[in-house]
């Protein structure tokens, strides 16, 4: 009896560890987490073998109870064996499921506490938020889906001129305004009934929070800068006004010189509406005008001045010019770079053509003046050619007719015959000068009346004229040809050199003339000390002396030389003959020699 009440309870046991494994192993089994759940399959597998155990522990009380005793023991062994492991595997696990179970709590505090943070970050960013959102300086709303205000900061009730919490619950639609999201300008209606300006952007939010989806509204108030428009297009408008109502010719341009627009008046000026618009200023400008004005162009951007004021000249399509007074000034933009030339003109045509008149009358009242000058010299030069040539033949005439008177019955009839011919050459002589002033008068210049003459017939009357000197006329005259002079001016020159030798030389004086390619020469030479080095660039010039003569003389003869032959088309040179000095004078060749004039009767003038 006793083996069969152990049979029944090992049964009874064995089957609930057998439904206790079933229940653990089971779920793990279908949800396959049989190998990632070591502690349940542990747990599991302890049931099993527990069931295993007192089911063996059954066999033997079966066998025992069928009256077998010598039943063997293995099964028993078996299950000793068997629980054994399972036990030891059982410990094992269990301190590693505590291991895990204790690094499973640490990182489930850890995980707690980054919550903890996170709940703690969003809440400071919620703060942070509502405390920018509250007063942010520019209206901010939260709009529902409904289009009613769900939350407005302290700006936004503000603007609207709404006390705190006054906007939720609203439709900012009522205000005239237009929560379509993008950027747009309007004019929403505040508490007081006024309109304020604002530029409203909208942007709509999906959110699964409490608010859900909503839109976002940043309102800036635009009242600052509607003014400063206002002012800008006022000050516009005014500039407009003046500019195109100026009278004056008003222009911009780029930095780089191109017209960008002209007034009213400006066009006029320039006539700029009878031909193409000119692309660049250069094209208007008179081509004399235009490089000092791109000189003071580039002055303005290199920044050495901030405009520039001139007075210069323009072109019309037709051709005409236009004088005007530019005044131009460069504008810069904050930075300090250009933005354009705006530039101011006035016609000064009028002015121009008056000074030019001015100028002219000025001109000829200088040439007047210079006329004046000249005659008043001219007449100096006449008294002074007067008191120094007529003194030669006037000498020569009284000395002929003292002669005469003395001894004028005693002398030879050939003799006396000279003396009378020379006493009327003198007295021709000083008739042709009286006749040359007057001419010289009447003219009011020195002239000339050229026509050909004998070289060697004008050097014959001239030593046959000399008085108080030898003059000798040098071989070879003859040869010289013919040139072009008037007799009696180149008389009265052959006449002051020979004088100039007689006064400041020394010796007789020579006569001599030459051909050369173009012209004649005639030459005057002494054999005096000469003219110092010093002095030979004066020797020509009105009332110069040399330092240090003895000779009194008033210093026109050789201005008036030099005036003579120049007025005859030549020239008069000194060389230095060491010793004494050589006057040359170069005249025109006549081509052809001239007719004859008489010669000077053979006597010669003697000391």
């Amino acid at each position: 009896m006793q083996q069969w009440a152990l049979l029944g309870a090992n049964a009874v046991v064995t089957t609930a560890y057998l439904a206790i494994a079933v229940a653990i192993l089971r779920p793990l089994v279908a949800s396959g987490q049989l190998r990632t759940n070591p502690l349940g399959l542990a747990t599991g597998t302890i049931f099993l073998s527990c069931a295993v155990g007192h089911g063996l522990h059954a066999l033997h009380a079966v066998h025992a109870a069928a009256g077998h005793p010598t039943a063997p023991g293995w099964p028993m062994a078996v299950w000793d064996a068997l629980t054994a492991c399972v036990a030891l595997f059982y410990l094992s696990l269990r301190r590693s499921y505590a291991e895990l179970m204790r690094g499973a709590q640490l990182f489930a505090d850890l995980e707690e506490e980054r919550v903890r943070a996170l709940a703690e970050q969003q809440r400071a960013a919620d703060r942070e938020y509502r405390a920018v959102f509250d007063h942010a300086p520019n209206g901010t709303l939260l709009v529902g889906t409904d289009g009613r205000v769900l939350r407005a900061n302290r700006a936004a009730h503000d603007l609207l001129g709404v006390v705190d919490g006054g906007l939720v619950g609203t439709r900012p639609a009522e205000r005239g305004a237009s929560l379509e999201p993008g950027h747009r300008e309007q004019r929403w209606r505040r508490a007081d009934g006024s309109e304020v300006p604002v530029h409203v952007s909208t942007s709509l939010v999906r959110g699964d929070g409490p608010a859900g989806d909503h839109l976002v509204c940043h309102v800036v108030d635009l009242t600052e800068q509607a003014a400063a428009r206002a002012a800008v297009d006022a000050s516009e408008a005014k500039f407009r006004s003046v500019f195109e109502s100026s009278q004056l010719g008003m222009v911009i341009s780029s930095p780089e010189g191109r017209l960008r627009e002209a007034n009213a008046a400006a066009r006029r000026l320039l006539a700029l509406d009878e031909g193409p618009d000119p692309e660049h200023w250069s094209q208007v400008t008179h081509p004399d005008d235009v490089a000092r004005t791109s000189a003071a162009i580039e002055a303005v951007l290199r920044g050495e001045r901030d405009g520039y004021d001139l007075e210069k000249r323009f072109l019309r399509p037709d051709g005409q010019v236009v004088h005007v007074s530019q005044s131009t000034v460069l504008v810069r933009d904050p930075s300090g770079a250009p933005l354009h030339f705006v530039t101011q003109l006035l016609d000064i045509t009028a002015r121009a053509r008056a000074d030019a008149a001015l100028e002219d009358g000025a001109r000829r009242l200088r040439a007047a003046n210079d006329e004046l000058r000249e005659a008043d010299q001219l007449s100096r030069d006449l008294v002074a050619m007067l008191s120094h040539d007529l003194g030669q033949p006037l000498s020569a005439l009284r000395g002929y007719l003292e002669l005469l008177e003395d001894d004028g019955d005693a002398m030879p009839e050939q003799l006396r015959t000279a003396m009378l011919a020379r006493t009327r050459l003198a007295a021709d002589r000083v008739r042709e000068l009286v006749d040359e002033v007057l001419a010289m008068a009447r003219a009011g210049a020195l002239t000339a009346d050229v026509e050909p003459v004998r070289a060697a017939a004008a050097l014959e009357r001239a030593a046959a004229g000399a008085v108080g000197v030898r003059v000798e006329v040098l071989p070879g005259a003859e040869a010289a040809g013919t040139l072009l002079a008037d007799p009696s001016q180149l008389q009265q020159v052959l006449g002051n050199l020979v004088a100039n030798a007689a006064k400041h030389g020394g010796g007789p004086v020579e006569l001599g003339a030459r051909a050369v390619p173009g012209g004649v020469e005639l030459r005057v030479r002494d054999h005096g000390p000469g003219v110092p080095a010093a002095f030979v660039p004066h020797l020509f010039e009105r009332g110069s002396r040399a330092p240090g003569t003895a000779a009194e003389g008033t210093g026109l003869g050789l201005h008036i030389v030099r005036r003579l032959v120049a007025a005859a088309g030549g020239e008069v040179r000194y060389e230095d003959a060491a010793p004494g000095a050589r006057f040359v004078v170069r005249l025109p060749a006549a081509g052809a020699d001239g007719p004859a004039e008489p010669a000077a009767p053979a006597l010669r003038a003697s000391a």
